[in-house]
Protein backbone atom coordinates (compact mmCIF):
# COMPACT_ATOMS: atom_id res chain seq x y z
CA UNK A 1 0.00 0.00 0.00
CA UNK A 2 2.79 2.42 0.92
CA UNK A 3 4.75 1.58 -2.26
CA UNK A 4 1.69 2.17 -4.46
CA UNK A 5 1.10 5.56 -2.84
CA UNK A 6 4.77 6.53 -3.23
CA UNK A 7 4.78 5.61 -6.93
CA UNK A 8 1.54 7.51 -7.55
CA UNK A 9 2.98 10.56 -5.82
CA UNK A 10 6.28 10.37 -7.73
CA UNK A 11 4.64 9.73 -11.11
CA UNK A 12 2.39 12.77 -10.63
CA UNK A 13 5.42 15.05 -10.30
CA UNK A 14 6.55 16.44 -13.70
CA UNK A 15 9.73 17.81 -12.10
CA UNK A 16 10.74 14.22 -11.29
CA UNK A 17 9.38 12.09 -14.16
CA UNK A 18 8.68 14.73 -16.81
CA UNK A 19 11.79 14.00 -18.89
CA UNK A 20 12.04 11.65 -21.89
CA UNK A 21 14.57 9.49 -19.98
CA UNK A 22 13.22 7.87 -16.81
CA UNK A 23 14.97 9.08 -13.64
CA UNK A 24 17.26 6.63 -11.85
CA UNK A 25 16.64 6.03 -8.18
CA UNK A 26 18.46 4.03 -5.50
CA UNK A 27 16.35 2.30 -2.84
CA UNK A 28 18.45 0.41 -0.31
CA UNK A 29 18.72 -0.09 3.42
CA UNK A 30 21.80 2.10 3.85
CA UNK A 31 19.66 5.23 4.17
CA UNK A 32 16.59 3.71 5.81
CA UNK A 33 16.84 4.47 9.50
CA UNK A 34 14.97 2.62 12.23
CA UNK A 35 14.76 4.84 15.29
CA UNK A 36 11.69 2.99 16.55
CA UNK A 37 11.46 0.69 19.55
CA UNK A 38 10.87 -2.28 17.23
CA UNK A 39 13.51 -4.58 15.77
CA UNK A 40 12.98 -4.38 12.04
CA UNK A 41 15.03 -5.93 9.26
CA UNK A 42 15.79 -2.87 7.13
CA UNK A 43 16.91 -5.02 4.18
CA UNK A 44 13.57 -6.82 4.18
CA UNK A 45 11.62 -3.55 4.23
CA UNK A 46 13.64 -1.84 1.50
CA UNK A 47 13.75 -4.99 -0.66
CA UNK A 48 9.97 -5.33 -0.56
CA UNK A 49 9.57 -1.60 -1.17
CA UNK A 50 11.97 -1.65 -4.15
CA UNK A 51 10.17 -4.65 -5.70
CA UNK A 52 6.75 -3.02 -5.29
CA UNK A 53 7.99 0.32 -6.62
CA UNK A 54 9.64 -1.32 -9.62
CA UNK A 55 6.47 -3.21 -10.52
CA UNK A 56 4.20 -0.21 -10.06
CA UNK A 57 6.49 2.21 -11.93
CA UNK A 58 6.47 -0.05 -15.02
CA UNK A 59 9.63 1.45 -16.51
CA UNK A 60 8.71 5.12 -15.89
CA UNK A 61 11.29 5.14 -13.10
CA UNK A 62 14.51 3.09 -13.24
CA UNK A 63 16.01 1.58 -10.10
CA UNK A 64 19.77 1.20 -9.71
CA UNK A 65 21.42 -1.29 -7.36
CA UNK A 66 24.39 0.08 -5.48
CA UNK A 67 24.27 -3.01 -3.27
CA UNK A 68 25.44 -5.11 -6.23
CA UNK A 69 28.34 -2.88 -7.24
CA UNK A 70 30.93 -5.58 -6.47
CA UNK A 71 29.46 -8.07 -8.98
CA UNK A 72 28.91 -5.33 -11.57
CA UNK A 73 32.53 -4.21 -11.34
CA UNK A 74 33.81 -7.81 -11.48
CA UNK A 75 31.84 -8.50 -14.69
CA UNK A 76 32.94 -5.19 -16.25
CA UNK A 77 36.56 -6.16 -15.58
CA UNK A 78 36.10 -9.59 -17.21
CA UNK A 79 34.64 -7.96 -20.32
CA UNK A 80 37.32 -5.29 -20.59
CA UNK A 81 40.21 -7.73 -20.21
CA UNK A 82 38.75 -10.03 -22.88
CA UNK A 83 38.15 -12.95 -20.52
CA UNK A 84 34.41 -12.60 -21.26
CA UNK A 85 32.75 -11.28 -24.40
CA UNK A 86 30.60 -8.14 -24.28
CA UNK A 87 27.36 -10.05 -23.78
CA UNK A 88 24.26 -9.08 -25.72
CA UNK A 89 24.06 -5.51 -24.46
CA UNK A 90 27.60 -4.34 -25.19
CA UNK A 91 29.74 -2.17 -22.95
CA UNK A 92 29.26 1.29 -21.51
CA UNK A 93 31.81 3.84 -20.44
CA UNK A 94 30.62 3.74 -16.83
CA UNK A 95 27.96 2.28 -14.58
CA UNK A 96 24.59 4.00 -14.36
CA UNK A 97 24.66 7.28 -12.53
CA UNK A 98 21.84 7.95 -10.12
CA UNK A 99 19.54 10.96 -10.00
CA UNK A 100 17.81 10.35 -6.67
CA UNK A 101 17.96 8.24 -3.53
CA UNK A 102 14.86 7.30 -1.58
CA UNK A 103 15.62 7.64 2.12
CA UNK A 104 13.34 6.83 5.02
CA UNK A 105 13.02 7.03 8.76
CA UNK A 106 10.89 4.96 11.09
CA UNK A 107 10.22 6.20 14.61
CA UNK A 108 7.81 5.21 17.35
CA UNK A 109 6.27 6.39 20.56
CA UNK A 110 5.21 3.82 23.14
CA UNK A 111 2.96 4.21 26.16
CA UNK A 112 1.78 1.81 28.85
CA UNK A 113 -1.20 2.12 31.16
CA UNK A 114 0.10 0.68 34.43
CA UNK A 115 -3.42 -0.09 35.74
CA UNK A 116 -4.79 -1.95 32.73
CA UNK A 117 -1.53 -3.19 31.23
CA UNK A 118 -2.55 -1.74 27.84
CA UNK A 119 0.48 -1.03 25.68
CA UNK A 120 0.04 1.41 22.81
CA UNK A 121 2.57 2.06 20.05
CA UNK A 122 2.44 4.75 17.39
CA UNK A 123 4.91 4.03 14.59
CA UNK A 124 5.55 6.61 11.90
CA UNK A 125 7.41 6.15 8.62
CA UNK A 126 8.44 9.08 6.42
CA UNK A 127 10.22 8.86 3.07
CA UNK A 128 12.11 11.58 1.19
CA UNK A 129 13.60 11.72 -2.28
CA UNK A 130 17.08 13.28 -2.26
CA UNK A 131 18.42 14.84 -5.46
CA UNK A 132 21.96 13.41 -5.58
CA UNK A 133 23.30 16.28 -7.64
CA UNK A 134 21.98 19.23 -5.62
CA UNK A 135 20.93 17.78 -2.26
CA UNK A 136 17.41 19.17 -2.75
CA UNK A 137 14.37 17.27 -1.46
CA UNK A 138 11.93 17.44 -4.39
CA UNK A 139 9.48 15.10 -2.67
CA UNK A 140 8.58 14.04 0.86
CA UNK A 141 5.92 11.48 1.65
CA UNK A 142 3.04 11.98 3.95
CA UNK A 143 3.74 10.37 7.32
CA UNK A 144 2.54 6.76 7.29
CA UNK A 145 1.23 5.97 10.76
CA UNK A 146 0.68 2.52 12.25
CA UNK A 147 -1.22 2.33 15.53
CA UNK A 148 -1.15 -0.80 17.67
CA UNK A 149 -2.48 -1.67 21.11
CA UNK A 150 -2.28 -4.85 23.15
CA UNK A 151 -3.22 -5.92 26.62
CA UNK A 152 -0.60 -7.32 28.94
CA UNK A 153 -1.68 -10.72 30.26
CA UNK A 154 -1.61 -11.07 34.05
CA UNK A 155 0.27 -14.39 33.77
CA UNK A 156 3.26 -12.68 32.13
CA UNK A 157 3.59 -9.77 34.59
Amino acid sequence: MIADQIVRDLLSRPDIVGTPTPPRIVVDSEKFYNDSSQRIDRDMVTGALRASLSRAAAGRIRFVSRESMDIVMRERELKRTGVADTGTRGMTQGVSGVDYQLVGKMSSLDSRDMKSGLVQRRTQVVFELVDLETGDLPWTSQPYVILRAAGDDVVYR
